[in-house]
């Protein structure tokens, strides 16, 4: 496990790493419930928080590491607001000032003879972006400034770092109760670095949803060799949809490559001719995932920041997979292209960044 040394740890005080603040009620809570959904977070708890800042510095969110045997297994994510201590994500990933950070970005930042970084900043913004704020000083001067965007593991423009909403009020008395949960663990978790293609959320939340029914009975959606990494299934969807390496894939050329992949009977390597149908829902609800859930058929859910305007504003949109939910916590589990195990979100906090849905089954 690693130590976290950062000179933002004192930024929060020491009720924080108290195992009776609500921060960590909230954390532990979590784990707790999720120990039957997740059968790899039985005996786990939370350690190490630090507090991640929104992007103008303003203290943003308490990020636990999840240690299970002396390994840190996941990540765990709280509002840090005493008024509103709220759980947030869980990924099975170790966050990032528990990772190898400096490492990344030291083989990613070409310093100047004489300069060095300096201390670490972590931004978080909700659902899911990461971003670590590194200056570089050269003798007692700051020379100037980097970000890497975590998630991806690349320099970023600080321009590019999209502004946070806040967080609504949640009852958090659920989140310790045990629920009624279903969630489709066969639906793969491919990653968007499995290729070198720009931009590939799109094609790779396809190839999640098609490597799914290539196991229910639709074996020539995807070739055999490749169930592991869904690298050609992902390559030729991405072409399927059209996508752009400056703004992804939009719903409609999603649906129709999914469309077009599964249902051509002449697309080498492939030759699908099945009958699959997709549509679009927007808003997305929590109702309508659950609905699809149990009816054992994942959904792709694009999401953006700032909220959809336009259809979703300057900072660009990501896809990912719905496979299940946790109620009455108003959890949902995804697939987020990003890690390759579970992610549970907090559905009534993550809502207003949701486009919407895309179904995608087989029809008669």
């Amino acid at each position: 496990m690693v130590t976290p040394t950062l000179g933002n740890q004192n930024k929060f005080s020491s009720y924080s790493e108290d195992h009776n603040s609500p921060f960590y009620r909230v954390a532990s809570d979590f784990l707790n419930s999720q120990g039957t959904v997740l059968p790899q977070l039985q005996n786990s708890h939370p350690v190490s928080p630090l507090v991640y800042n929104e992007k103008d510095g303003e203290d943003r969110v308490l990020v636990y590491g999840v240690e299970k045997e002396g390994k840190i297994i996941g990540r765990i994510v709280v509002n840090f607001d005493l008024d509103n201590p709220c759980f947030l994500e869980f990924a099975e990933v170790a966050p990032p000032h528990l990772s190898e950070v400096k490492k990344e970005a030291t083989e990613r930042i070409s310093l100047k003879e004489g300069e060095v970084l300096g201390e670490m900043e972590f931004v978080y913004v909700f659902p899911l972006l990461y971003y670590i704020h590194f200056p570089v000083w050269k003798g007692g001067t700051k020379s100037s400034d980097f970000y890497l965007f975590w998630n991806e593991k690349r320099i970023v423009n600080p321009n590019e770092i999209p502004s946070s909403l806040p967080l609504p009020k949640v009852n958090q008395g659920q989140s310790e109760i045990k629920g009624y949960y279903k969630i489709l663990i066969d639906v793969p978790a491919y990653l968007t670095t499995n290729t070198n293609l720009p931009n590939p959320c799109g094609p790779v939340a396809g190839a999640n949803i098609l490597g799914y029914w290539h196991k229910k009975g639709y074996p020539k959606l995807q070739l055999s060799n490749d169930e592991q990494t869904g690298a050609q299934l992902t390559t030729c969807l991405y072409y399927d949809m059209g996508t752009s390496s400056i703004w992804g894939s939009p719903v409609g050329n999603f649906r129709y490559g999914v469309e077009y992949h599964a249902n051509a009977s002449y697309h080498p390597p492939y030759n699908c001719g099945y009958h699959f149908w997709t549509a679009w829902q927007r808003p997305a609800t929590y109702e309508s995932l659950v609905w699809e859930i149990n009816a054992d058929r994942p959904l792709c859910i694009i999401m953006g920041w700032p909220p959809p305007t336009s259809p979703f504003g300057p900072y660009g949109i990501h896809w990912v997979v719905g496979i299940g939910y946790y109620q009455p916590s108003n959890i949902i589990y995804i697939r987020d292209g990003w890690s390759t195990g579970t992610v549970a979100w907090n559905f009534d906090v993550l809502a207003p960044y949701l486009g919407g849905y895309v179904y995608a089954y087989p029809s008669p």
